[in-house]
This record gives C-alpha cells, structure tokens and sequence, in this order.
C-alpha cells in the first residue's frame, strides 16, 4: 500500500469484505436451487406415484372386504369380480413399479447400506400368482381346496 504500481502480471486481490459476502450468497444461492429442484421433482413425480399408491391399496381393500363379505360360499359373479379386480391391481402395480424402478433417488437408495439387502424389483414375483384367483388357490393348496360351486344369484324380495 505504498502507492507503487503493481508489477505487470499480477491481478491485485479484492478486499476481504467483498469475499466474505459472496460466500453466503453463493451459498444461499445453491441451497435456494436444491430446494426448488426437490420441490419440482416431489410436485412433478412423488405426488402421482403416492396417488397410485393410494390408488392401488383401495383396491386391494376392496378385494379384500369383498373376499370377507363371501366367507366360504364364493360364487362365479363375486370369481369374476374379484378377477377384474386384480387386473386394474396389477395395471397400477406394474405403472407403479416402472415409475419407482427409473426413479434416481430410488437406486440411490439401494446402494445406501439400509436397503442394500433389500430384494430387487422382479425377484419377488411369485410364479404361482400369475393366474387367475381360482388358480392360484388351487395352486396353493395343491389342487384339493374346495371347488368353486357354481350357483345361481340369491334375489332377496323386498316384499318380505
């Protein structure tokens, strides 16, 4: 600071005080980013996979109540519902999974020791579950569970 010229080549350094502002801001800036970038991923690909999800465990409790609702006297009409049931089921599973397994959160999250041992999308399908409802009981039971009695709707007068 003796007022001599600055050797040539050499870029005199800002002030302390200028460099000590940046730094937050900077931070701030790219704290600021990450915030917004998460906000758009959670709005624009959370959001309707937890609506799918939602979606999905509704169905499956109404195949439940209405598995609950038959007991033992299963007929073909309740068969037949409870199979397209299922399809819609596995339609939003299969979205569901597709959506989670191109997630890059989702892998990260299966290389974090946690969820390391976790099985993999595809290695927990049961082979035996690829059929129908009538199928798989029998299937599970070896083919000696009860038959499915076919039998006619019950029409209950309202006159009684």
């Amino acid at each position: 600071m003796t007022g001599d010229a600055a050797p040539p080549g050499v870029v005199p350094r800002p002030p302390a005080r200028i460099r000590r502002r940046a730094l937050p801001l900077i931070v701030a800036g790219v704290a600021f980013l990450l915030l917004t970038a998460g906000a758009a991923l959670a709005a624009f690909r959370y959001v309707p996979a937890l609506d799918e999800a939602h979606a999905l465990r509704s169905d499956l409790e109404t195949m439940v109540q209405r598995v609950r609702e038959a007991g033992l006297e299963v007929d073909r009409a309740t068969m037949d519902a409870l199979e397209a049931d299922l399809v819609t089921a596995r339609g939003r599973f299969g979205h569901l999974s597709t959506l989670l397994a191109s997630d890059p959160l989702v892998a990260l999250a299966r290389l974090l020791p946690p969820t390391s041992s976790s099985p993999r999308p595809g290695i927990c399908s049961t082979p035996s579950a690829r059929g129908s409802p009538s199928a798989v009981a029998s299937s599970r039971s070896g083919g000696r569970g009860p038959p499915i009695r076919e039998r006619p709707p019950r029409f209950r007068s309202s006159w009684s």
